[in-house]
């Protein structure tokens, strides 16, 4: 009898526990209005590519700042962090670009209050942009509850997360720099041209420079000898990166960039037209890199989401399959150059933010060395003649740097000055020419230029897009 009684009293605990556990999980409805949102109109920011800590400066950034206080002012003030010391382990809050905002998941409020802001910040607008506020804002990647959403894999939704906090106490938001430091239309209004331009040289007396506009389009401008034209769109469709161009002989280029599903689109120009955007496949974070050893060679080069760089070719016929390079993980795009045929020198920032490079002779590729350096971004290489190459990126001082080989040993870096907001990028037209472009802090592209021998040039504007 007295066992009879225990196992109903163990029984009616057991049921009322789980109903206690039904009440508190039990999703609620939303529980107040969200963020108050302006109209931004159709433009929108691209999908913040990954770009994890790789310095140790942990002040709290002016954006990450400002939403914490847009969800206080939303939601009641709640318990929040943002800057942590540099302790070996790898996370934006060392950077000072990551919010830790506390709502307890078995709260029923806390957990309602968590479900409409992330109902908000990962809604479809009424332009069709999906996850509008995250990228308005510049959200990277957020965890909650066992669960991480990244924008640089936007399409794949929720996945489980397996790191050592379950994040049932609080919602982390992880911010690329341009979210950051608010230079993103959440706070400036409207979407501008972005990402670095790239550049190239069809022949002697020709430039064209192409950037990704405000409507995610690719725009371009020309020189042909005397004067730069305006600005003009390519149109044929949205991309998700700063594109590449290349090519292999007069009457041709090449352009590729991410395009909105995170494959390698591309398009080229054989004097007659554009032709439209055709994907080569692949899942990248950042923007591709592309190099031509002769007329009916196009290689292309990116960095994967696993941060390896991988590539593909194209020797007249059909474009091979991706394959990765192996060699170990880096921290940017690519940047890769031909001094002649049977040659390929690869450049790109590595975990520890200085510049790495490898090179191929027709025979295989070197392991990664390394150039030194501090540098934001990825760095841009460029090749004058055989024996020649130079690569240039943008400090941490926001300025340009160059380091240079003539032959036998490279230069040690030097300043040309400038301030940017994207990594710089270069072309040769003929030996002895080298014209240098870059996006200014006033967002305008701005180039300078060294001609046989003497002194670089002064800074100069193209405008904006």
């Amino acid at each position: 009898m007295e066992m009879l009684k225990a196992h109903r009293m163990i029984s009616w605990l057991g049921a009322a526990v789980m109903a206690l556990a039904l009440v508190v999980l039990t999703p609620t409805g939303p529980a107040s209005a969200a963020p108050v949102t302006p109209d931004f109109g159709p433009s929108i920011d691209a999908y913040a590519a990954y770009d994890g800590q790789d310095t140790c400066e942990a002040t709290a950034r002016p954006g990450v700042i400002d939403v914490r206080d847009l969800l206080n002012a939303t939601y009641g003030t709640h318990t929040s962090g943002i800057s942590r010391s540099c302790n070996g382990t790898v996370s934006e809050h060392h950077e000072g670009r990551a919010l830790d905002y506390h709502f307890n998941y078995y709260d029923a409020a806390d957990r309602a209050k968590a479900e409409d802001f992330l109902t908000w910040v990962l809604a479809t607008d009424q332009y069709g942009n999906g996850h509008a506020m995250a990228r308005r804002l510049g959200v990277m990647y957020i965890i909650w509850n066992n669960r991480i959403w990244e924008s640089y894999r936007a399409g794949a939704g929720w996945q489980p997360y397996h790191g050592d906090s379950p994040h049932t106490d609080h919602i982390h938001l992880s911010f690329s720099w341009d979210g950051a430091l608010k230079r993103t239309s959440w706070w400036t209004g409207s979407r501008a041209a972005e990402g670095s331009p790239a550049v190239v040289s069809m022949r002697d007396g020709h430039q064209e420079v192409f950037t990704r506009g405000a409507d995610g389009q690719v725009w371009h401008k020309w020189w042909y000898g005397t004067t730069w034209s305006g600005w003009e769109s390519l149109g044929g469709g949205a991309v998700t990166s700063a594109p590449a161009a290349v090519s292999m002989q007069d009457g041709h280029i090449e352009l590729f960039a991410r395009g909105t599903g995170g494959d390698v689109v591309h398009r080229f120009w054989w004097g007659n037209g554009w032709s439209g955007w055709h994907s080569l496949g692949g899942q990248i974070v950042g923007a591709p890199a592309v190099v031509s050893m002769r007329p009916g060679h196009l290689e292309v080069f990116a960095r994967f989401t696993d941060n390896q760089i991988w590539h593909k070719w194209w020797y007249g016929t059909s474009w091979s399959e991706w394959a990765p390079m192996g060699g170990g993980t880096v921290s940017s795009s690519p940047s890769v150059v031909s001094m002649r045929d049977g040659h390929q020198e690869l450049f790109v920032r590595g975990t520890g933010g200085d510049v790495l490079h490898r090179f191929y002779y027709g025979n295989g590729w070197s392991a990664y060395h390394s150039l030194g350096g501090a540098i934001q971004g990825n760095p841009a290489a460029v090749s004058m003649y055989d024996g020649h190459l130079e690569v240039f990126v943008r400090g941490t001082d926001n300025a340009v740097y160059h380091n240079h080989w003539y032959g036998t040993a490279w230069s040690g870096w030097g300043s040309l000055g400038g301030q940017f907001k994207d990594s710089p990028s270069v072309l040769t037209m003929r030996p002895n020419h080298l014209e240098l472009f870059g996006r200014g802090t006033d967002n305008a592209i701005h180039h300078k230029f060294y001609y046989d021998g003497g002194q670089w040039s002064a800074w100069h504007s193209l405008g904006a897009v």
